[in-house]
């Protein structure tokens, strides 16, 4: 209880100095002189000439922020003029990624759907649906061929045979 006091104490000025400070803007906005617009001002100009060639050289070194870090990247060479002449470079041998390898997901759709724990004899009582069936289960049961080996807040572990499975929420 006291800790709401000190809170209001604290949110009661906060918020009148908010709401203050808008309504005022908002005055002020409203109410406040006009500002006077300089008629001329002086523009300065580049004038670009028939002879003048501008030619652009964009250098791509930076490292590709998709790949790994190792992976050499090409270094293209781009310029503004004409490159039919210029044979193309050829590009340059790119290492391949390995993508991680899944453990098996479980034939059965599990979804572990929350834990119901009681706090004076300390037994930890789970929900998880097995296929769309809602089973009520505790550490040591067998459901459709699973047993529960083990039951946290967080995820619930199974075990079918050899395979042991972690169901997280």
């Amino acid at each position: 209880m006291l800790k709401n006091k000190k809170a209001i104490y604290i949110l009661i000025p906060l918020n009148l100095f908010i709401w203050g400070y808008l309504g005022y803007s908002i005055y002020a906005g409203l109410s406040g002189e006009e500002e006077e617009v300089p008629v001329t001002t002086v523009v300065k100009t580049l004038l670009k000439t028939d002879n003048d060639s501008v030619t652009y050289s964009l250098k791509l070194n930076y490292p590709d922020p998709f790949l790994r870090e190792g992976v050499k990247v090409r270094e293209p060479n781009y310029s503004g003029t004409d490159n039919a002449n210029v044979a193309a470079p050829k590009p340059k041998a790119v290492a391949v990624v390995k993508t991680p390898t899944l453990a098996p997901k479980p034939a059965d759709d599990i979804k572990y759907l929350g834990l119901v724990k009681n706090n004076t004899t300390g037994v930890s009582t789970a929900l998880i649906s097995i296929n769309g069936r809602t089973h009520i289960i505790k550490q040591g049961d067998v459901v459709n061929a699973y047993t529960i080996k083990e039951v946290y807040s967080d995820y619930v572990e199974l075990r079918e045979g050899k395979t042991i499975l972690k169901i997280n929420k």
